[in-house]
């Protein structure tokens, strides 16, 4: 399944309907605090499973000269 900004907004508008509850206003925002959450939380789980020296690498990588970040 892919999760874009419209399918998570299905998908939330989906489970407010399934637990017969009022949508929230804000639909956008939460989804994207859900998206942002993962995105973190995916992230650390891949650094934890990296050795130091690959975390290191990656990391200067993408601080560097030429750095992503």
């Amino acid at each position: 399944m892919v999760f874009t900004d419209e399918g998570l907004r299905v998908a939330l508008l989906r489970r407010c309907r399934k637990l017969k509850i009022e949508p929230p206003g804000r639909v956008e925002r939460i989804a994207g605090a859900g998206r942002a959450r993962f995105e973190r939380e995916f992230c650390l789980h891949v650094l934890n499973r990296l050795s130091a020296d690959s975390a290191r690498a990656l990391w200067e990588l993408a601080t560097g000269e030429d750095g992503l970040l």
